[in-house]
């Protein structure tokens, strides 16, 4: 699976071929859901830091605590390719979402989960969201999602274990009422 590769690659410095692996979790921050995801997330999205207007991102809920995130580039030709699903937590009032990544074919095997903060939610009708990438190297270190938790509780202040913000406007919402 090659989910949110094109986030992924939006963290590297240009010029850099290697994913980020320095900043993947081998755990989320909750072992399953808890945060209820907003029905207005559902929609069509596009990362503004992408400069290809053919690439987009189609969000959809799965029940009341999973979205379904496909990454369509190629003018929409790799629906399959690049399709994960990820849920949000939260840590003492901020949100966070937990998205899975798996390596590439010739590259090293790993796997793991990129956090992003929530920073900011467009109102109404989410048609902004702002994430930061947390981007700590000491995150795949931890063994357990309740470590994870703590470290990032300890750490939720320190802007030395974020990375580049990241934003995306919705440029049509799904019915939000599934």
């Amino acid at each position: 699976m090659l989910s949110l590769y094109l986030i992924l690659l939006l963290a590297f410095i240009p010029g850099e071929k290697e994913p980020p692996v320095k900043f993947l979790c081998e755990y989320q921050l909750d072992e399953r859901p808890f945060t209820e995801t907003d029905h207005h997330m559902q929609g069509i999205w596009k990362l503004k830091e992408d400069t290809n207007a053919n690439n987009y991102f189609v969000v959809e809920r799965d029940g009341s605590y999973r979205l379904n995130i496909t990454y369509m580039n190629r003018g929409g030709d790799n629906r399959g390719l690049e399709h994960t699903t990820a849920f949000f937590s939260e840590i003492d009032g901020v949100k966070f979402l937990n998205a899975p990544y798996s390596s590439f074919i010739g590259e090293p095997s790993f796997r793991g989960t990129v956090l992003l903060r929530v920073d900011e939610v467009g109102e109404p009708r989410c048609w902004n969201v702002t994430f930061t990438l947390v981007t700590d190297p000491n995150l795949y270190k931890m063994k357990s999602s309740a470590e994870l938790r703590t470290y990032i509780r300890q750490h939720l202040k320190d802007p030395a274990i974020y990375g580049k913000q990241l934003h995306f406007r919705k440029k049509f919402e799904f019915n939000s009422f599934r």
